[in-house]
């Protein structure tokens, strides 16, 4: 006999996600200034359309997908959530194939509480100050430690990020900045070996 039975049909179906029948009406566009009470608006709304977990990256892509679930999915996501925002944010979501990455965009972008906890870490590096009660070792420990985080960062940053991120992930990964760095930190009394050390043309991490 060839062909699906009965209870094969049904089973198949039964295995197939629906797309769900919704309509959002005057949704909150994304602006520039609304990203917090947008967030929430539109993850009711996704949430709403069964597809928020494959665009908050809980349900990731399957190896697996005989009925393209995750695929359709990931496609109805996409398409509302570029149906909630502002022109300006539309191109950013159409460089990803996958709504989970546009998602993180638009966070990584505008959600002020992610750019503080960027900016903090940088700004301790960026401003220590050897005293003479710190043990060279235990010094530099601390300075690779901040190093470390800061970069941790910005390390991620792609070409939607903003420009001063992708510039601290630049200077971030210059051993060269690090070690110039590294010496604006030290005391006054270290001046004859900060000043030997920068007159080298080629100045690296290692030679600190």
């Amino acid at each position: 006999m060839t062909g699906e039975t009965a209870a094969e049909s049904s089973a198949s179906v039964a295995g197939r996600w629906e797309l769900p029948s919704i309509k959002i009406l005057n949704p909150t566009l994304l602006h520039t200034e609304n990203y917090a009470i947008w967030r929430l608006e539109a993850i009711i709304h996704l949430d709403n359309a069964d597809v928020w977990e494959v665009v908050s990256g809980s349900e990731p892509k399957p190896t697996t997908d005989p009925h393209d679930n995750w695929k359709r999915k990931n496609r109805q996501a996409r398409s509302l959530l570029i149906a909630l925002v502002s022109g300006k944010y539309k191109n950013l979501i159409g460089n990803y194939e996958h709504t989970s990455a546009a998602w993180k965009a638009l966070e990584n972008t505008l959600d002020r509480k992610s750019v503080s906890s960027t900016i903090y870490p940088i700004y301790q590096v960026l401003y220590m100050q050897k005293d003479e009660y710190k043990t060279w070792n235990k010094y530099i420990t601390e300075f690779e430690s901040r190093w470390t985080n800061a970069n941790s960062k910005v390390a991620t940053a792609t070409k939607d990020s903003k420009p001063w991120i992708r510039g601290f992930q630049s200077v971030f990964s210059d051993e060269e900045f690090k070690a110039h760095l590294l010496l604006s930190t030290l005391s006054s009394t270290m001046d004859n070996i900060v000043d030997n050390l920068q007159t080298k043309e080629t100045l690296s991490y290692s030679d600190v």
